[in-house]
This record gives C-alpha cells, sequence and structure tokens, in this order.
C-alpha cells in the first residue's frame, strides 16, 4: 500500500511539473518551425499522465501519455524522448513501455557480480532457504525496525546483513569496528541490538579492502538510502519494513 501510494505521489507531481510547463509558454514565440511544432505536440501529448514509472537511476522516468504513446521524461520535465527503446543491461531486459519496465525493480546481485567473495557481509539464518540481502547503516532507526525482525525468521529464511555507512563519519567508524572485529558474531549481534560501544576499536593494520569494495558497489548500484532490502525474487524494497514477514511471502521466487 505504501509502495502504491509513493507511486501515484510521484505521478501526481510529474503531471503537476509538465503541467505547469505547458502552460507557461514564453510569451512572444512566433516561429513556426517543425521542430518548434514538434515540440509543442509533445508538451500537449504529455499533459495527461496515464502511468509512469521512474527508472533507479532516479534522473528519468518512463510516461504514458493520454495519445497511448511511450516518453522518456528527465526529471524537471525539460526533456522528452518520444518511444525509446532502453536495454535493461543488469536485467538483460529491453524496455519500450512502461509495462515492460516494471523489472527495474528487480536487482539479481549474483548476475552482475555482487556475491559473497568480493563484499563484506554477514550471514544468518538457514543456508539453502530464500535469501534476502539487507542493506544496513548501524545509526539508522529504520534499519533497526528491520534487523530486529530478523532473527525470528532465522529457521525459515537466509540472510545477507551489509552493513554500510551512508550516515556519516560515525556511521564509517562503527562499520569498520564491525568489520575488524575478531569476534564477528558479537559484531553480528550488535546489529540486532543497535547496540555498537562494547565493539573494540579498529587496529590500523585491520584489512579494509573487502569493506571498501562493498562502499564503492553499494554506491554504484545506486543505494543511497538504507535500509535497503533484496527480496527472493530480486524485488528491492528501499526503505522501512514494518512486517518483513509479510513482505518476504510476497516476494519469495
Amino acid at each position: 500500500m505504501e509502495t502504491t501510494l509513493r507511486t501515484a505521489v510521484k505521478a501526481s507531481l510529474v503531471a503537476v511539473a509538465l503541467s505547469a510547463m505547458i502552460t507557461s509558454v514564453m510569451a512572444g514565440e512566433e516561429s513556426t518551425s517543425d521542430d518548434v511544432k514538434n515540440a509543442m505536440g509533445v508538451k500537449q501529448s504529455i499533459r495527461k499522465v496515464e502511468s509512469l514509472k521512474k527508472l533507479p537511476s532516479g534522473a528519468f522516468a518512463l510516461v504514458k501519455a493520454d495519445n497511448e504513446k511511450t516518453y522518456l521524461i528527465s526529471e524537471n520535465g525539460r526533456f522528452a524522448i518520444e518511444n525509446p527503446v532502453i536495454y535493461d543491461t543488469w536485467n538483460l531486459s529491453k524496455i519500450t513501455t512502461v509495462e515492460s519496465a516494471d523489472n527495474v525493480d528487480k536487482l539479481d546481485l549474483n548476475k552482475i557480480g555482487f556475491n559473497g567473495t568480493d563484499i563484506a557481509y554477514y550471514s544468518y539464518g538457514t543456508k539453502g532457504k530464500p535469501e534476502v540481502t539487507v542493506f544496513v547503516d548501524p545509526r539508522c532507526p529504520h534499519c533497526t525496525a528491520v534487523t530486529r525482525q530478523i532473527p525470528a525468521l532465522k529457521d525459515k529464511y537466509s540472510f545477507k546483513i551489509i552493513p554500510i555507512p551512508v550516515l556519516g563519519e560515525e556511521s564509517g567508524r562503527i562499520v569498520k569496528n564491525m568489520h575488524c572485529a575478531n569476534n564477528q558474531a558479537e559484531a553480528l549481534n550488535s546489529i540486532f541490538a543497535s547496540k555498537y560501544t562494547n565493539l573494540p576499536m579498529a587496529q590500523q593494520d585491520c584489512n579494509i579492502e573487502k569493506l571498501t569494495k562493498t562502499i564503492v558497489a553499494s554506491s554504484l548500484l545506486g543505494i543511497k538510502g538504507v535500509p535497503f532490502t533484496v527480496m527472493p525474487n530480486n524485488r528491492t524494497v528501499p526503505g522501512r519494513i514494518e512486517d518483513l514477514s509479510v513482505q518476504i511471502e510476497k516476494n519469495l521466487k
């Protein structure tokens, strides 16, 4: 429901922005060139947005207009590409309509090389069960709301918990202390308890190469906020999850 509401709000905001631009045609515009006529035609076409799908990059959205055509619209509504052909090189799919963009919210971490040998993560739960990956920041209360639900689900699912510092320098210090801790079980428990004061300070000779790769790769994946959860069917769920069990059940393979 929350995701549907957010999508509706985004669609409404884009529609309002586009409508405002359409009605604010510059006074004195007298050019009758074909390019101007075509641009004005596109403006009129996207006056009413029937459906919208925001792409994960955040800079563009696919819009189905009231003339049944599809446009790739820039975030501020200035640029519009009519009948675009987009290739999702991560999901290996072709996108030409709002409907065909449904899978852009899926992220197969193994397919794009983001696997356990290259990243710093904590494994928890039952091996072989449906896998859930959760990116968290140790100082994020919404992340704590998600991670505290995980122990009760350990027999049903397998979890990868990936701490990344998105909330500043203090988060970076905690994540480094966790990564460098001799007792990794204690470091994992600190996530569930959301208490990190007992973790020893990271030693200078601690190898943080894998942690650094994880942070860089997370940024390249476009993870700008946490919690960020990848479900068993590869569907991504950004933000707080009130009932993790229900959300996982909805997104099983």
